[in-house]
């Protein structure tokens, strides 16, 4: 039984360097939400769509 719930998602994995790197930005800059890659974008732009 495959437990991953992205497993289905046609994405990539995000980088961790890159992940890491937007939230110290987003907490330095007192941003609320960070968002790390376009396909978690996408949902929170659109939580119906699944990304391309």
């Amino acid at each position: 039984m495959d437990t991953d719930m992205a497993a289905g998602i046609p994405a990539g994995k995000a980088d961790p360097a890159d992940v890491a790197a937007q939230a110290l930005h987003g907490i330095a800059n007192g941003l609320p939400e960070i968002l790390a890659d376009e396909p978690t974008r996408t949902v929170k732009r659109n939580p119906a769509a699944l990304p391309a």
